[in-house]
C-alpha cells in the first residue's frame, strides 16, 4: 500500500503548456519549444494527429499509427504486440525520444519505448518533431522527438470490434466536468488468436498461431483551484501477453502523474511537474525478467518580454533504475530557450546542461532562423545531439559471456543541419519541402572482439528530403509525403539495416454527412537486414464510418486490401487482407 500512495504521489507528467496570454489561438502543438505555438511558426518539422485523425484512421494499435507520418520507419517481428522498432529519419530506434504526457517513458535498460503496449483508445494527440531536440530534453533525441498526449474525456461512450485472426476490441470510457474540472477514464482490452510470428526463414519457426492479449486503463483527474492555479493528475497501466514461436512474454506498464500550472500574471506562468514510469517485461523461455523504473521532476517558468520575446527556462532531474545489474543513475540538468522577432525574422536559440552522475557534463545548443512571407516561410535550424548508454550496453553480462556490456562507453553523439520551405496555395492547399543532414559520432555497437561486447565503433552519415502537400478538394481531403533518405554506416559503408531509402504515402478522406470514407496508401523501397535483404512494398487501406444515429455509428476497414506479402524483419511474417467492424456508441 506504501508504494502503492508513492506511485500516484510522485507519477508521470501531463504536460501542460502554460496558459500564459500569447499562446495562439490556431491549432498549436507544445513539443518542438516546450511551450504553445501554431504548428505553422515552429522552426522545425512538426507534424500531428489528432483525435479526428485517429478515429478516422481506424487504426488497431499505436503502431499503425505512426506508419502515417512522413519520415517514420517500421519494424517488428511478428504479429500484434511483438517487439516493435521505429526509425526517425534514418536513425536508431534509441534515438527517438518519446514522451507521454511530458513523461520519458524508454526502458532505462534497453533505450527503446514498447509502443505495442499503448492502445489507441487512450490516445487524445500525437506529436511528432523530426531533428534533434537535445537542447530542452536532453538524452535520445537525436532523431527527433514524440510526445502522446492522452484522452480525458467528459461523456460516456463503448465501442465494440472484431476483426480477422479471431480479434476483438472493447473500450469504454466515461467522465464527468464541472466549471472547475472533472475526472475521467479509459478501459480497453483488445485480443486476438494472430497467426504464426516467424515463417520457414525464421530462426525458430513454428507454424502455430501466437496469440496476443492486452488490458489497459487510464483515468485523469483535473482542477482550477483558483484564478491562477490549475491542478492535474493521470495514472495509466497496460498489461500485454504476447506469444512468439519460441514461447511467450508478459509486460506490464505503469505510469502515474501530476501538474501544477501557476499563472500570476499576464507574461509570466509556471510549471511544476512529477512524473513516475516503471516497466516489467518477463520472458520465461529466456530466463529473463527486466525491470526499469525513473522519477521525473521539472520546474518550468515563461516569460513574455519587451518586443514579443520569449524566455523559457527550467531544470530536469530524474532518476533511473534498471534490472541490468541492479544500478541506477541520476541527473539533474538546466536548460533555457530564447526566441527573438526582429523585423519580420524569427531567431532562436537554447542550450541545456546534462549532469549525468556517470557521464558527468554535456552540453547541447540548437539555433534556428525563420522569415515568414506572405504565404511562404522559409527557416533553417542546426542542433546537437547525445545519447547516454542504457544499462544493458553498459552492465548486462549477456549471453553465456556473449554479447556483455562495457562501463568504459562513451555516450554517441550527433549534429543536424535542416532547411525547410513551406508554400500556401489559398486556405486549404499548401506545399512543404525540407532537406536534412546528420552526423552521428561513437556509435554502440555489440561487435567487440570474439565475445561481441559492446563498443564504441561506428559513425552513421544521414542525408534526405522530405516533400509533403495537402490540399482540399469539394467534400475531400487529400495529401501525400515523399520521404528520401540515405542511411549509412561510415565504417564499413554500408546501408543502415531495416530502413528503406524511399518511402510515398498517399491519403484521401471524403465527408459526405453521415458518412466519411478514407483511402491510404503506403510505399516503400526494399531495405537491408542482417543477412538478407528486405523486398519493396506496397499497402493500401479502404475504411468508412456512418453515423445511423446521434448516438451510433458503425466503422469498417479492410487493411493490406491487396492482401501483399511483405515483411518488416528478415523471417518475421506480417498480417495478410485484415477486416475490421466496429460499433461504437457515444453521447
Amino acid at each position: 500500500m506504501q508504494k502503492t500512495l508513492l506511485f500516484i504521489a510522485l507519477g508521470t507528467v501531463l504536460a501542460l503548456p502554460p496558459a500564459i496570454a500569447s499562446e495562439p489561438t490556431l491549432p498549436s502543438v507544445v513539443t518542438a519549444a516546450k511551450r504553445p505555438q501554431a504548428v505553422d511558426t515552429a522552426l522545425a518539422s512538426v507534424s500531428v494527429l489528432t483525435r479526428e485523425d485517429i478515429e478516422r484512421i481506424q487504426a488497431q494499435d499505436t503502431v499503425t499509427l505512426l506508419r502515417h507520418f512522413a519520415a517514420v520507419d517500421l519494424s517488428r517481428t511478428g504479429g500484434p504486440g511483438s517487439q516493435t522498432s521505429v526509425f526517425l529519419r534514418g536513425t536508431n530506434p534509441n534515438h527517438v525520444l518519446v514522451l507521454i504526457d511530458g513523461v520519458r517513458v524508454a526502458s532505462a535498460n534497453t533505450g527503446g519505448y514498447a509502443f505495442e503496449g499503448l492502445p489507441v483508445e487512450l490516445i487524445e494527440r500525437i506529436e511528432l518533431v523530426r531533428g534533434p531536440l537535445a537542447a530542452l530534453y536532453g538524452s535520445d533525441a537525436i532523431g527527433g522527438v514524440i510526445q502522446i498526449f492522452t484522452r480525458s474525456p467528459a461523456t460516456p461512450s463503448v465501442e465494440v470490434g472484431v476483426a480477422r485472426y479471431d480479434s476483438f476490441r472493447l473500450s469504454a470510457s466515461n467522465g464527468y466536468r464541472t466549471e472547475r474540472g472533472g475526472i475521467g477514464i479509459v478501459l480497453s482490452r483488445r485480443g486476438s488468436q494472430g497467426y504464426s510470428s516467424q515463417n520457414v526463414n525464421g530462426f525458430s519457426f513454428d507454424p502455430d498461431r501466437d496469440a496476443s492479449y492486452v488490458e489497459r486503463a487510464l483515468v485523469t483527474a483535473d482542477t482550477q483551484a483558483n484564478e491562477q492555479l490549475n491542478i492535474r493528475a493521470n495514472a495509466l497501466r497496460s498489461a500485454s501477453d504476447v506469444e512468439f514461436d519460441d514461447g511467450r512474454s508478459q509486460m506490464v506498464q505503469r505510469q502515474f502523474g501530476m501538474s501544477a500550472v501557476y499563472q500570476n500574471s499576464e507574461s509570466y506562468a509556471q510549471t511544476f511537474r512529477l512524473g513516475y514510469a516503471k516497466e516489467v517485461i518477463d520472458t520465461p523461455v529466456f530466463f529473463q525478467t527486466f525491470r526499469t523504473r525513473r522519477l521525473q521532476g521539472d520546474w518550468q517558468h515563461d516569460l513574455i518580454l519587451d518586443g514579443g520575446k520569449a524566455l523559457t527556462l527550467g531544470i530536469n532531474t530524474a532518476s533511473e533504475k534498471g534490472s541490468a545489474g541492479g544500478e541506477k543513475r541520476t541527473l539533474i540538468a538546466p536548460f533555457v530557450r530564447l526566441a527573438v522577432p526582429v523585423n519580420g525574422h524569427e531567431l532562436q536559440a537554447s542550450v541545456r546542461a546534462d549532469d549525468d552522475s556517470q557521464f558527468g557534463m554535456n552540453g547541447s545548443f540548437s539555433a534556428a532562423w525563420g522569415y515568414q512571407f506572405e504565404s511562404a516561410r522559409l527557416f533553417a535550424n542546426f542542433g546537437q545531439g547525445f545519447r547516454a548508454p542504457n544499462l544493458n550496453e553498459l552492465y548486462s553480462p549477456g549471453f553465456g559471456g556473449l554479447f556483455a556490456g562495457n562501463e568504459n562507453l562513451d555516450p554517441e553523439r550527433s549534429h543536424s543541419f535542416e532547411v525547410g520551405a513551406d508554400q500556401s496555395f489559398g486556405a486549404a492547399s499548401k506545399l512543404r519541402l525540407r532537406a536534412f543532414r546528420t552526423r552521428i559520432t561513437d556509435l554502440i555497437s555489440f561487435s567487440g572482439g570474439e565475445v561481441f561486447s559492446a563498443e564504441n565503433i561506428a559513425r552513421a552519415a544521414i542525408d534526405g528530403v522530405e516533400l509533403s502537400v495537402e490540399s482540399s478538394l469539394f467534400a475531400c481531403k487529400v495529401s501525400g509525403d515523399i520521404t528520401l533518405q540515405n542511411p549509412r554506416n561510415l565504417s564499413n559503408d554500408q546501408t543502415l539495416l531495416r530502413r528503406p531509402k524511399r518511402k510515398i504515402g498517399a491519403h484521401a478522406n471524403c465527408d459526405f454527412d453521415a458518412l466519411n470514407v478514407s483511402v491510404d496508401g503506403f510505399g516503400y523501397s526494399a531495405r537491408e537486414d542482417f543477412a538478407a535483404t528486405l523486398p519493396g512494398y506496397g499497402l493500401a487501406d479502404l475504411s468508412a464510418s456512418y453515423q445511423i444515429a446521434p448516438a451510433w455509428s458503425v466503422q469498417a476497414k479492410l487493411e493490406n486490401l491487396f492482401d501483399r506479402k511483405y515483411e518488416l524483419a528478415s523471417g518475421f511474417n506480417t498480417p495478410q487482407r485484415t477486416w475490421l467492424v466496429t460499433v461504437k456508441w457515444a453521447q
